[in-house]
């Protein structure tokens, strides 16, 4: 048994963590920005800037944490399937599933909420993704809105 496709999953992990951990601090963040803001010049516009780019964050986050989750997925089937018999590759796959939904999507999410204004260390990457990302998300949200358009789901 070889230890490459187990750093594979850990990698895939760990970047899921970090989407996570951008995506509640963001939230936590632009609470406090916003309300600081609006104080500040009493302006809707700066609100709604404010707004706006917090959703394109999110989208690109959101978009970009499916990535690494589903070759988490995959790999955790492969790694299962091909070290274990049947029984202890359910088990594999079911205990990297768990653990990765407790210490790399809920954990992230509710240490950076709690800690986003003290060390905004989450800042950062997550623009740098948001750049890298952004003519991927706008294309995936524009044929979104295409699918979505002619069945009176969105406003």
């Amino acid at each position: 048994m070889t230890f490459l496709p187990w750093l594979a999953l850990f990698g895939c992990l760990l970047f899921v963590a970090l989407l996570a951990a951008s995506e509640a601090a963001l939230a936590a963040t632009n609470r406090v920005r916003l309300r600081h803001l609006l104080r500040a010049q009493n302006s809707e516009e700066t609100g709604s800037d404010l707004s706006r780019e917090s959703q394109n964050f999110i989208a690109s986050v959101t978009i970009a944490a499916n990535f690494p989750l589903v070759a988490a997925a995959s790999l955790s089937v492969w790694i299962g399937l091909t070290n274990f018999d049947r029984t202890l590759a359910l088990a594999e796959i079911v205990g990297v599933a768990i653990f990765s939904l407790v210490f790399f999507q809920i954990a992230p999410r509710m240490l950076v909420s709690t800690k986003a204004l003290e060390n905004p260390w989450w800042a950062r990457p997550a623009r740098a993704l948001e750049a890298i990302l952004r003519p991927f998300v706008t294309f995936s949200l524009f044929v979104g809105r295409l699918l979505l358009a002619p069945l009176g789901l969105l406003d």
